[in-house]
């Protein structure tokens, strides 16, 4: 199942909170970070969506994730420590930056010049 597939079933299935914590998988090497948006429906509590995103990623530490709550409300507080954003921009945004960050981390360490 590619990629997208798994993206489209998660978004397929009755009870959100079950469908990411069974479909998203970081060991995937075609997978570099991960944005989950979350749009609440009537029946779908954020906490538990919240949960299951936060136990998720705690399996495959090392790989970024970030999530949108586009709702009213903040994303829930059981999200922690995933960073939670309102609008998907921030949050591309963010990732963005971490990416950044890690590409220039992982570069060899320069020498300082003395003058």
């Amino acid at each position: 199942m590619s990629t997208l597939q798994r993206a489209v079933a998660v978004e397929q299935v009755d009870g959100v909170a079950l469908a990411i914590s069974q479909h998203l998988d970081l060991t995937d090497d075609q997978i570099d970070s991960v944005i989950v948006i979350f749009i609440p429906p009537m029946v779908t509590k954020g906490a538990d969506v919240a949960v299951a995103v936060r136990t998720a990623a705690a399996r495959h530490a090392g790989k970024p994730v970030v999530a949108v709550f586009i709702s009213s409300e903040p994303a829930p507080p059981m999200l922690a420590p995933i960073p939670g954003f309102t609008f998907p921009e921030a949050a591309a945004t963010a990732l963005a930056h971490v990416t950044r960050y890690g590409a220039w981390r992982a570069q060899p360490e320069g020498q300082a010049r003395v003058y």
